[in-house]
Formats: structure tokens, C-alpha cells, sequence
């Protein structure tokens, strides 16, 4: 707010917000804030769920999901009605909360690779562990990042990154893909990495098993939505050439 008071064009220039949906919560009344509050109304918004691993929120709250899937379901089919229309939802404050809760993962569909597979594919979802993002502990050691937490350490500030541990990390990770994912049809659009894989301090078969069905499953409900929508406008996704995946 006090960024806001002190420079109002930079503050609707260059604040947005990380959003972690965490049950139990209204899927509406984020949407009314996120449409109607004018501190956050308009701005970039990043969502992300709640990473279960090492926690028992969810058990210990004993949550009950049914009203968040019949409030998804709902704002998915006004998400499909806005994007059949001929109007121009993407700079619409109104519409900005449902469009990123949905609009990620029909992105990474619009991007997907178009072409045969090479003979070597490097997992999609993983990244070069200490390259773009690192996670520094109190104590000064190194770890991938945050969704990775305090396990899988890379490294710390007196030594730097190590290398041998990035490629054990790496070469662990590859053994699971091998022998799980070379042959998948989902392969392209999996975003797992190395945290969808960690149980304890080691990388887990069992675990990387587990998640593959979930994420097979969210993709191919987003391959419906997706075509879904193109069938009824085959130009409804045109916007996206213009979006820069980094």
C-alpha cells in the first residue's frame, strides 16, 4: 500500500503477486477480490497450488475439496464461453484471475514442439540445478529451490556450487525418466521435476509413479478444454504467439 501511496505508476507498472491456493478456500471469492479490490485488480498474478510434500495440513484439517471442483468447474465453463466469444479478454481486469488459473497449461499446449522427437530428449520439466534460481539455507548451504526445500543439498557459500552433486542429482533423475518416460504420450507437456520425484533425501521410483498418473491425468483434461475451445473458435489462442516462455 505504501509503494502504491509514494509511486502509483510503478506500483501499476511493476507489482504483481504469487498466489499459493491452499484448501480450504473459495475459488469466488478470489476471483472478487482479485476483480474488485483495486490494490491487486488488474495486475500480474502467478497461481500455484500447495506443495503437499513434508507437510499433513491437509490431513490434519481434514479438507474437504468438493466446493473448490464444483466452483472450478463452473468458473472453467465461463473461461470456455469468454474465450468462444469474440470479444478480447486477455487485458480484462474482470477476467484476470480465472484467465491465469487457466491459461498456463493451455500455453504450454500452444508451445509444444511440432516436430518428430530427436533420438536424445532431456526431461521437460527439469532445470539445471543452481543455473537460474538457488535456495540458500540460514546455515549457508545450497539446494535447488524452494520447492525442493532443505533436501538434495547442491552445495553452500563457502564452496559454491558443486558439479558432482548436480550431475548425481541429474544422472538419478535420468534413470527414472528412462525408464518411465521415454515412452509416454504426454512426454512433451510434463512439467515434473526433480521435486514431483523427492521422497525423503532420495529420488523415488514409487513417488515419480504416484505423481505421473495425477499429471497424466490434469493433461489430458487440458487437452479437452483445449480443443474444447478451438472447435468452437479456431482463433481464440491467436494471442499466445505474442507470450515469451522463459
Amino acid at each position: 500500500m505504501k509503494i502504491k501511496e509514494k509511486n502509483e505508476e510503478y506500483y501499476k507498472e511493476h507489482i504483481g503477486f504469487l498466489i499459493t491456493l491452499v484448501p480450504s478456500y473459495s475459488l469466488y471469492e478470489i476471483n472478487k477480490f482479485f476483480s474488485e479490490d483495486l490494490l491487486v485488480r488488474g495486475h500480474l498474478i502467478l497461481i500455484s497450488g500447495l506443495n503437499t510434500d513434508d507437510t499433513t495440513f491437509l490431513s490434519d484439517y481434514k479438507i474437504d475439496s468438493t466446493r473448490y471442483y464444483e466452483e472450478q468447474k463452473h468458473l472453467t465453463n465461463t473461461y470456455i464461453k469468454a474465450m468462444i466469444s469474440d470479444k478480447d479478454r486477455t487485458s480484462d481486469p474482470d477476467f484476470n484471475f480465472i484467465r491465469t488459473l487457466m491459461e498456463k497449461e493451455l500455453i504450454d499446449i500452444y508451445k509444444r514442439q511440432k516436430c518428430l522427437l530427436p533420438p536424445t530428449y532431456f526431461p521437460a520439466g527439469v532445470c539445471a540445478p543452481g543455473m537460474r534460481r538457488l535456495f540458500v539455507s540460514p546455515e549457508g548451504t545450497f539446494y535447488m529451490c524452494e520447492r525442493v526445500g532443505y533436501h538434495l543439498p547442491i552445495g553452500d557459500i563457502d564452496n559454491g556450487i558443486e558439479i558432482t552433486k548436480v550431475r548425481n542429482i541429474i544422472s538419478d533423475y535420468i534413470i527414472l525418466f528412462d525408464e518411465n518416460c521415454a515412452n509416454c504420450w504426454s512426454l512433451c507437456l510434463c512439467k515434473h521435476c526433480f521435486s514431483s520425484a523427492r521422497k525423503g533425501e532420495n529420488l523415488s521410483m514409487d513417488k515419480r509413479k504416484e505423481i505421473c498418473e495425477i499429471q497424466k491425468n490434469s493433461i489430458h483434461n487440458n487437452l479437452v478444454l483445449y480443443m474444447t475451445i478451438l472447435e468452437k473458435n479456431p482463433q481464440s489462442f491467436d494471442y499466445m504467439k505474442e507470450i515469451k516462455i522463459s
